[in-house]
């Protein structure tokens, strides 16, 4: 429903229509109050609007429940900005940079906001501040009434609150001028103006409407219904619960076209872990609620706690049904947390029931079979269905590694390797076999240095002594004059950030100019170890080439 709304929204925004874009996402956000992009979304539409503190506020919630999202940094930036609080606006912009380097939004609104700080302003700048947008928006004097709908115009003042330093170049803009002529007058002119017109009379209030016998004795059961069910949230809030029962249970006699006061019943049981009658309680709440036409909300709620009820019994299945069912009978943020949080329950507890050290075991043993025959898919199944058993078993994931790499499926075998070395980081054989993966791919640079962490680990592991070996070869062998390939192998190794970086520092260049000039400047940088690791791993990954 939420994001049905934020599509609405979303249209009305992108037609201009801004109040209506607000109403929409304000409709989304009290269906699903976590939703960061709502307050996103509204956010820009009240700086559209020109409404800065509104902005500010959404954006504030945003990035509070969003702190790694970079775009709601942008939205706080930009409404800081409109308020004309630059440092603060140039922090936000910061903090965003901080998650996202690379975001355009943040860049520009940073460059503005330091831009609007340092810039000499013209004395007049002073005038334009959030004050005075508000006192246009809400201002009866026709003539500001008229600039208020040149929307243009508004566009124009709401650029220089934010960038006072562009106020010279409109000063004289026959509507500015009109403006600072409302806002900026002398004693004498204020003397001057005009006596306001007297305020409206106030309405008369309308007569109370004399209520019906049948109304008052309704009014005066509920009022008596209502006083036993305080009485009964007393003894609740005590843990007194058989006597919150029985003040509850008077409220429902009392007042019997009240589905509340059985639904209060069903929390204290609930309370108490008293499952099958909660459950019998809600059930009533729910039959009754539905003969009577009670309120969808009671209904809903009545369902909600039954679904809460199953929840605690680790029922989940249930659980979900009913959570699900309330949500059709009326769309409430607190269900919908609430079937979330169950069905991540009903995922972990699914986990855990098919957990089984011995069976992965099997499995792994399975798959090893397969391997030995060359059968790599089939060991590849085997692998998988251990890894379902028991998730946390490292060595399995380096043996799938070895089926994927045998398949040529270097990029499933890498995410194997990384995966087993985070749960296990001095696995000799998952270094073995990601340094291999890299030799395959020709990223010479990066097996280098695996096979490299495979010696530290164990100085006297062949397979790494062997690969290291044959990696400097290979290197050597690519790495002369004319190859080639030299071509495709600068693509490959530039497609590699690390690579890239390096090539793109700054200083790392001036070193390779000088490098270039005269190979013998190499001896300078070798009592810089941070220098010649670069340089050996643009060697590797085929940048550099020596003859």
């Amino acid at each position: 429903m939420s994001d049905e709304y934020k599509s609405k929204g979303n249209t009305a925004f992108q037609s201009k229509n801004f109040e209506e874009a607000i109403t929409w996402f304000t409709k989304g956000i009290e269906v699903d109050s976590k939703n960061h992009v709502l307050y996103s979304n509204r956010s820009a539409a009240y700086g559209s609007l020109h409404k800065w503190n509104e902005a500010f506020q959404d954006a504030l919630k945003c990035v509070e429940v969003a702190p790694t999202w970079a775009k709601g940094y942008s939205r706080l930036g930009s409404a800081l900005h409109g308020l004309g609080r630059f440092d603060e606006a140039i922090s936000a912009f910061d903090k965003g940079l901080g998650v996202d380097p690379n975001m355009d939004a943040l860049k520009t609104g940073k460059a503005a906001a330091q831009h609007a700080k340092a810039v000499p302003t013209h004395p007049l700048a002073q005038v334009f501040t959030p004050q005075l947008l508000q006192m246009m928006v809400t201002s009866n004097d026709p003539k500001i009434k008229e600039l208020r709908d040149d929307r243009d115009f508004m566009g124009l003042v709401t650029k220089m609150i934010q960038d006072p330093s562009i106020v010279g170049q409109h000063i004289q803009d026959p509507r500015v001028m009109t403006l600072l002529s409302l806002v900026v007058r002398s004693p004498d002119e204020k003397d001057n103006e005009p006596t306001p017109p007297p305020p409206p009379k106030k309405k008369e209030p309308e007569p109370v409407k004399e209520l019906t016998e049948e109304e008052k004795a309704k009014l005066e059961i509920h009022k008596q219904a209502e006083e036993l069910k305080t009485q009964g949230t007393a003894h609740y809030k005590k843990k007194e619960f058989e006597k919150a029962i029985e003040f509850y249970t008077k409220a429902s006699e009392v007042e019997k076209s009240n589905i509340v006061y059985l639904n209060n019943i069903a929390a204290v049981h609930l309370e108490k872990g008293d499952y099958e009658a909660c459950l019998k309680q809600c059930d009533e709440a729910i039959e009754k609620g539905r003969e009577l036409n009670s309120d969808f909300k009671d209904i809903a709620k009545a369902i909600t706690r039954k679904g809460t009820c199953y929840s605690k019994q680790g029922m989940w299945e249930e659980a979900t049904k009913e959570f699900k069912t309330s949500l059709l009978e009326h769309r409430c943020a607190d269900t919908l947390d609430k079937l979330n949080k169950c069905q991540e329950a009903a995922k972990k507890a699914k986990e855990e029931a098919y957990f089984s050290e011995e069976l992965c075991e099997k499995a792994r043993l399975e798959g090893n079979e397969f391997f030995k025959t060359q059968k790599f898919k089939d060991a590849i199944d085997c692998y998988s269905e251990a890894i379902k058993r028991n998730p946390k078993a490292h060595a399995v994931y380096s043996n799938r590694a070895a089926a994927y790499i045998k398949m040529g499926a270097y990029d499933d075998a890498e995410r194997d390797c990384n995966k087993c070395l985070k749960l296990e980081p001095t696995f000799t054989k998952a270094v073995t076999r990601l340094a291999t993966i890299y030799y395959f791919r020709k990223e010479y640079h990066k097996a280098m240095v695996e096979y490299k962490k495979g010696m530290d680990m164990d100085p006297e592991n062949v397979e790494c002594k062997q690969g290291f070996e044959r990696t400097m070869a290979k290197i050597q062998e690519t790495s002369g004059v004319g190859g080639e390939n030299d071509e495709q192998r600068t693509q490959r190794a530039m497609a590699d950030p690390e690579i890239r970086a390096i090539f793109n520092d700054t200083y790392m260049q001036q070193v390779l100019r000088e490098l270039q000039e005269n190979p013998r400047n190499l001896n300078h940088y070798l009592k810089s170890p941070d220098v010649m690791a670069k340089i050996n791993k643009l060697i590797a990954a085929g940048i550099i080439k020596t003859a």
